[in-house]
């Protein structure tokens, strides 16, 4: 009797193992291998992947300009050192055109037009059309102040050519030594920034400069004698 009770509890007790391992090895099938679950993860883990394309900075992200995501323009910044290089640049350019008369030219006295030294000269060839000369200022003053210009009667045509009367002004300031004294404005895309300009006679004077941010360029937005 003994024996059988034996036996009973052996049997019993092999039974609740055999139950015991097929309760783990159930428990144990979804990560036998990758589950739905599993798969539904690398998925949403891949679509958040980007093209490498997308993270490429370009030189318009560097200097923080460009567009944004609706494909407006974004106004990259103008600071005052920034703003004095362009205001150099922009007078440059007016009295290469409105006094020299262009880059590649014949001495001034071969261009004279009649007797009078004050009256008209011809352009030079690289610039005696109005497409020229809008061309060449197109990178300093606004569109507007361009079209001024070359549609004043300082610009007009002579004998079939294109003729101008020289610019002849200038300033006794030190622009090299000039130093921003504030913003006066900044309002997006427009700007004037105000330098403290040393004179020749010891003394100095504030001169304002203005600027306008157009066709994807700061450019100046006032003539040029404003600011000499």
């Amino acid at each position: 009797m003994k024996q059988a009770r034996f036996w009973l509890q052996i049997v019993a007790v092999m039974i609740l193992l055999l139950a015991a391992v097929g309760c783990s090895s159930k428990s144990a099938v979804p990560n036998a291998g990758p589950s739905n679950g599993q798969k539904g993860e690398t998925q949403e883990n891949t679509a958040d992947q980007k093209d490498p394309s997308e993270l490429l900075v370009t030189p318009e992200d560097e200097m923080g300009w460009g567009t944004d995501d609706e494909g407006d323009d974004v106004i990259p910044p103008l600071d005052g050192e920034a703003a004095l290089k362009l205001r150099d640049e922009g007078v440059t350019r007016f009295f290469t055109v409105f006094y020299d008369g262009g880059k590649k030219c014949k001495p001034l006295e071969e261009r004279q037009i009649g007797d009078d030294p004050l009256g008209y000269y011809f352009f030079c060839d690289d610039m005696n059309t109005k497409d020229k000369i809008k061309e060449y200022l197109e990178p300093s003053y606004a569109d507007a102040l361009i079209t001024e210009w070359v549609d004043s009667d300082t610009v007009v045509e002579k004998d079939g050519k294109l003729a101008y009367m020289p610019y002849d002004v200038s300033a006794l300031t030190d622009w090299e030594k000039a130093k921003l004294s504030r913003v006066v404005e900044d309002k997006g895309s427009t700007k004037v920034f105000e330098y403290d300009v040393p004179e020749a006679e010891g003394e100095s004077r504030l001169i304002q400069v203005p600027f306008i941010y157009e066709n994807q360029k700061w450019k100046l937005n006032a003539h040029p004698v404003d600011f000499l």
